[in-house]
């Protein structure tokens, strides 16, 4: 396996793919149009989504209420 320092050496990665091969455009299977009528998406949240966005403003809101609890148990700093 070459490691990129042997000059004329050919390198390959870890998986023994030379870059060429590692290059080579692929074609997309079942390519699909976007056409105007019936593009939009559904605007809908299930039971995940709504546990995560409550779970995330929890957490978002505790990040700047408790330092300034603490702040204020603590005293101030030259005592």
């Amino acid at each position: 396996m070459g490691t990129g320092t042997d000059a004329g050496a050919e390198s390959t990665n870890l998986a023994g793919e030379s870059p060429e091969q590692v290059a080579e455009p692929t074609e997309a299977e079942g390519e699909t149009t976007v056409t105007e009528e019936g593009s939009e998406l559904e605007r809908t949240i299930g039971l995940t989504g709504g546990l995560a966005i409550g779970v995330g403003t929890m957490i978002g809101a505790g990040i700047f209420v408790f330092p300034g609890l603490a702040a204020g148990r603590a005293g101030p700093a030259a005592a």
